[in-house]
């Protein structure tokens, strides 16, 4: 007598088996998908909500700063980088006089900047430097003749136990120090309110 056979019935549950796996795993992903949608929507709202209340502080300078930054950099840097020097730059502008200048590098070998003149012109090297190559602001400033000087962050503030340790800020940071400074004439709190925490350097005394 002939034993039936269960080879048919079984491919056909395994193939049924593999096809609502199939849907499962295709549901699943189409959820997936929705989900993520759904979050960097939700982070895009947030994002926005946080720009819409973010408080801008300002304040009148009874005092003309002039600020000139140099663009000369631009064949040292990447992609990247240039695209951030746009952004920077789209959060300052200068105006260019004819007055002495003094070129801001955190590279200057000079003594520190004490003080800033509605006199002067200060210089800021239009550079985004994440290669850390680091000292082009100085050499452009020697090859031009110009005195070079560094804000006296060292003077001011001391390394904490963790940080990035880095002196080098963006335009913008630079532009915002030399504004504050000029309106509270006090370097710790100018250097407090502008020079990011992650860069390990707190005011000494603290």
């Amino acid at each position: 007598m002939n034993t039936p056979s269960k080879s048919a019935p079984s491919k056909e549950l395994s193939c049924q088996l593999l096809l609502s796996l199939a849907v499962l795993c295709s549901g699943a992903r189409s959820r997936l998908i929705e989900y993520r949608r759904l979050k960097r929507k939700d982070e895009r709202r947030r994002r926005r909500q946080r720009k819409a209340n973010v408080d801008v502080e300002c304040f009148r300078l009874d005092f003309e700063l002039n600020v000139i930054v140099d663009l000369a950099f631009t064949d040292a840097m990447n992609g990247k980088e240039l695209g951030k020097l746009v952004r920077q730059m789209g959060r300052v502008w200068g105006i260019q006089k004819s007055k002495p200048l003094v070129y801001l590098s955190p590279d200057a070998s000079l003594p520190p900047l004490e003080d800033i003149s509605s006199s002067m012109a200060y210089v800021i090297g239009g550079l985004v430097d994440e290669s850390g190559v680091g000292s082009l602001s100085k050499h452009r400033a020697e090859s031009l003749d110009i005195e070079v000087r560094r804000f006296p962050i060292v003077e001011y503030m001391k390394r904490a136990n963790r940080g990035t340790f880095n002196v080098m800020l963006t335009i913008n940071q630079v532009v915002e120090v030399l504004a504050r400074y000029a309106y509270c004439r006090r370097w710790d709190q100018a250097f407090v309110a502008v020079i990011p925490k992650r860069s390990g350097y707190v005011l000494k005394g603290t």
